[in-house]
């Protein structure tokens, strides 16, 4: 058996917009890299996931150790179970 230490891959939401840096002005799947430096310093890899089909998502995820979403543009209010548990964690 080996004893090396297994890096947590840690899947993270994006969300897609148009966004502009240099000569791009493209729709572009982003997220503020907070997030991404949050899971750096709690010792995983984020994998940033995109928008997109559901069983293209089930497959990816099944591969992470953790997933956090990222509420940034979600177009409904959370469920009231869901706000609570969000509370909790702040």
């Amino acid at each position: 058996m080996s004893d090396a230490v297994v890096t947590p891959l840690i899947g993270i939401s994006t969300y897609r917009e148009q966004a502009r840096w240099g000569v791009w002005d493209e729709l572009a799947d982003v997220l503020p890299a907070t997030y991404a430096r949050s899971v750096e310093r709690a010792g995983g890899v984020p994998v940033l996931l995109p928008p997109g089909p559901a069983a293209a998502a089930s497959a990816a995820v099944a591969r992470l150790d953790g997933l956090l979403l990222s509420l940034i543009h979600i177009s409904e209010a959370p469920r009231p179970s869901l706000a609570s548990g969000m509370a909790a964690c702040a």
